[in-house]
């Protein structure tokens, strides 16, 4: 049998300039046109379709221009249709509302008048929350800790059951079983358990 391998070269991708991070953060800046609206251009990817997350970036980057000193903490996108690589996008901003602390904007991505994209974000101010958390104590390794049960004593739920409890692996051989009596509380086998006995053959 032989094998053959063959050099498959990679398909066409995109712009290998996408590689520079300096080129990536010029794509992600955009061209104010006007009030709260703005242009931005796309790289080849591969693939005829702009690259949602190009879009989903240059829409929070109309949204930042206009909003001063909050950074932002959430933010919902919808791709509502596929945007050409070709062609430019716009994006429009619109100011729903400036709160005490927080600012909510919604941009729209648009393609020869046609909306490709929505998105939400909402901006927080800068402020000093409460903090609840309190400092774990110091205390010794759980397994240096003296243990409460008697002398010999085995903890079924830490250490499984004890020796008359185990099962036992033996070769497949014919075998009747019956249930025992169910154990008594505090037996060794824990509650709800049940023994039972089997007489090979």
């Amino acid at each position: 049998m032989r094998f053959i391998l063959f050099n498959i070269p990679p398909a066409p991708m995109s712009d290998l300039t996408l590689y520079n991070t300096e080129e990536i953060i010029r794509l992600l800046q955009l061209e104010e046109t006007g009030a709260d609206r703005y242009r931005g251009q796309s790289h080849f990817m591969g693939s005829p379709n702009v690259f949602g997350g190009q879009v989903v970036g240059q829409s929070l980057y109309a949204a930042v221009k206009t909003v001063d000193g909050r950074r932002p903490h959430s933010m919902h996108a919808m791709f509502l249709l596929a945007g050409n690589h070709r062609l430019p996008i716009d994006y429009e901003v619109e100011r729903v509302r400036d709160g005490g602390s927080f600012s909510t904007r919604r941009v729209v991505a648009f393609q020869e008048g046609r909306r490709i994209f929505v998105m939400s974000a909402s901006f927080q101010a800068v402020e000093v929350g409460l903090s609840h958390q309190k400092d774990m104590p110091t205390d010794a390794d759980p397994e240096q800790i003296e243990s409460l049960l008697p002398p010999g004593a085995i903890n079924p739920t830490r250490h499984g059951p004890t020796s008359r409890c185990r099962s036992i692996s033996a070769p497949r051989a014919e075998a009747t079983s019956s249930a025992a009596t169910p154990p008594s509380r505090g037996s060794r086998c824990g509650p709800g358990r049940r023994s039972r006995w089997a007489t090979m053959r």
